[in-house]
């Protein structure tokens, strides 16, 4: 008798193989696509903690603001967004009772992405928090 292909089980084991993979893989890819979104924001942040900082020394720190928009937080604290963050990312600056917060919020809103950071007088280093709405 001539054996011209694959038995049933042979079909079922690989199919059963390729499942367990796709399983394992597919949260791992979209963990890594999260971390990835997150990682190009990141740097325009520490940009925006040091013209901070900058502008703390040369204004009064005690006033409150707020400030929405890319267009408004470049001229404010005049910085240069690239445009592939421009695209993704909204950002809004708030400042009051010598509390300072930043928060990214990604545009689509699919997805639901946000970071926000913030520091106080009393706590000097930036507290951090990212994650999908």
């Amino acid at each position: 008798m001539k054996n011209n292909g694959f038995t049933i089980i042979e079909l079922i084991i690989t199919v059963i193989l390729i499942a367990i993979l796709a399983a394992v893989g597919t949260p791992l890819y979209l963990n890594y696509i999260d971390n990835s979104k997150f990682a190009t924001v990141k740097p325009t942040f520490n940009q925006l903690f040091t013209s901070l900082k900058v502008l703390k020394q040369k204004e009064d720190s005690s006033d409150s603001s707020f400030i929405s928009g890319n267009e408004n937080i470049e001229n404010y604290f005049q910085i240069k967004l690239s445009e592939s963050v421009k695209n993704n990312w909204d950002f809004y600056y708030y400042s009051f009772w010598g509390y300072d917060y930043f928060y990214a919020l990604g545009k689509n809103k699919r997805d639901g992405y946000y970071i926000y950071a913030y520091r106080s007088t009393s706590i000097p280093n930036w507290q951090w928090y990212e994650g999908k709405i």
